[in-house]
């Protein structure tokens, strides 16, 4: 697994409050219940491990054929998000994420 950058990507757009994401992308937000600045992330940044400045919250997984996986390093916990698959209630910020090769489910992790 490769390491991304910190921060936004070149192709990524942030955006005001809204609680949508579009879909074949994975989103986050600020704060919980979808609430805050959401952040858009695509296919072009799959299978590397991409940082944030600072944590997100809520995730959604609006892929059809890709998993997320989200982690907290603080905590050291791992989450996985199949395609489809929502959280708008994080119990630990997000402060790293890695969307999967196609065909990946979290079920043939582990998790």
């Amino acid at each position: 697994m490769a390491v991304g950058a910190l921060g936004l990507g070149s192709n990524t757009v942030a955006q005001a409050s809204d609680s949508s994401c579009p879909a074949y992308n994975v989103c986050f937000w600020q704060s919980y219940g979808y609430q805050g600045p959401r952040i858009v992330f695509g296919a072009s940044h799959a299978e590397k491990w991409i940082y944030f400045q600072y944590g997100r919250t809520a995730t959604k997984n609006r892929f059809t054929d890709r998993l997320v996986f989200t982690y907290n390093v603080q905590y050291g916990s791992l989450g996985c998000y199949d395609p489809g698959e929502s959280n708008s209630y994080g119990l630990t910020h997000t402060t790293a994420f890695y969307i999967s090769a196609p065909g990946a489910r979290c079920w043939a992790w582990g998790l």
